[in-house]
């Protein structure tokens, strides 16, 4: 009886174990010969010039980004790229043209292409060893009526040092809500939340958090990654067969399949970029904007306690308080590990 009980236990153990190393390791299969095209399809923009440092961006949207250890810019037309001087020593393009001529990935469909482009940034990441990375697609744009100072910068920062966060995106686009119908995408005939996987607690006054799995939540125009989610992102990105059936390749798509497996993302609120070039066209961000102010409105829940918060950085800060400290401080989440929802990856 006891012999089985610990027999059931390792089996137990083993299976956890093995399940952990998978989220946080490459598919060597995958990455090694694409490995191979790395020189070719990586490479650095044009630096902004002074009189417009900041490129196409805002101000304090490049102060965030600059906290990153890199910044990954996926591009098609990357002549045209344009990178703020502050990210000068720390950004690096991944050209979709030379990674499909290379590669040989010019058949696949748009957004699959597109999501090849981020599984190569982060098993570029992943070798590197960084412990976490932003990304940001050529045409992402923010919105130029946020601003954030340094108190709030900080305030994020300290979010992402001392939670067990997957991603934390600026931008989102509910789609769960659009497909409800309604006078525009964001309409909810009742005010509530329609998708409890959806809900996202306030943890300040500009973030909150949705602890849940499978919201259907897109966007993937700028975001931050952190390394312990690294090897199953790029096992579902690279995890694709050809099949035509559009259910098994959309679960392949960095925004429709692969983020929907991740729990803990944090959300900016409101969002802060949107796609110049989206898929509604001159529209696209009006539609996002009305969307995401609804999704706020019904699904983003609690207090955040800014005062407290506030006070908790200074003091961390000031005292220079090691990491697992600021944990049993600050940390409202429990050590959950992240989890693969099975049916969105073949």
């Amino acid at each position: 009886m006891v012999i089985g009980v610990l027999l059931t236990v390792l089996v137990l153990l083993g299976v956890y174990l093995s399940n952990a190393l998978q989220w946080t390791k490459l598919p060597d299969n995958e990455w090694e010969w694409r490995k191979e095209c790395a020189p070719q399809y990586q490479r650095h923009g044009a630096i902004a010039g002074d009189d417009f440092p900041y490129g196409r961006f805002t101000k304090s949207f490049v102060e965030v980004f600059a906290n990153a250890p890199i910044i990954y810019i996926l591009c098609v037309e990357c002549d045209q790229v344009v990178v703020p001087r502050m990210w000068e020593d720390k950004h690096l393009l991944i050209d979709g043209r030379a990674y499909d001529v290379c590669v040989g990935d010019a058949a696949i469909k748009h957004g699959l292409k597109a999501s090849q482009l981020h599984a190569a940034a982060i098993a570029d990441a992943t070798e590197r060893n960084f412990d976490f990375v932003a990304i940001v697609e050529e045409d992402v744009l923010p919105d130029e009526n946020i601003e954030w100072d340094q108190d709030q910068i900080d305030r994020f920062m300290f979010q992402l040092k001392t939670r067990f966060w997957s991603v934390a995106r600026f931008g989102f686009r509910p789609f769960f809500m659009e497909r409800e119908g309604g006078p525009h995408p964001g309409w909810i005939p009742s005010g509530m939340c329609s998708d409890q996987r959806c809900v996202c607690q306030k943890i300040a006054s500009q973030l909150c958090e949705m602890p849940r799995v499978g919201c259907d939540m897109r966007s993937s125009d700028a975001y931050f990654v952190h390394s312990r989610v690294y090897g199953v992102m790029s096992r579902s990105l690279w995890n694709y067969d050809g099949d035509p059936e559009p259910l098994i390749a959309m679960a392949h798509v960095i925004d429709v399949g692969v983020m929907r497996q991740l729990n803990n993302q944090i959300l900016v609120v409101p969002q802060w970029t949107y796609q110049e070039r989206g898929s509604r066209g001159a529209d696209d961000i009006v539609v996002r904007k009305a969307g995401g102010a609804s999704y706020v409105a019904a699904c983003v829940q609690g207090n955040a306690g800014e005062g407290a918060l506030a006070a908790e950085v200074r003091s961390v800060s000031e005292e220079n308080v090691p990491v697992d400290e600021e944990l049993t401080k600050v940390r409202s989440v429990s050590d959950e590990n992240v989890t693969v929802v099975e049916p969105l990856v073949r």
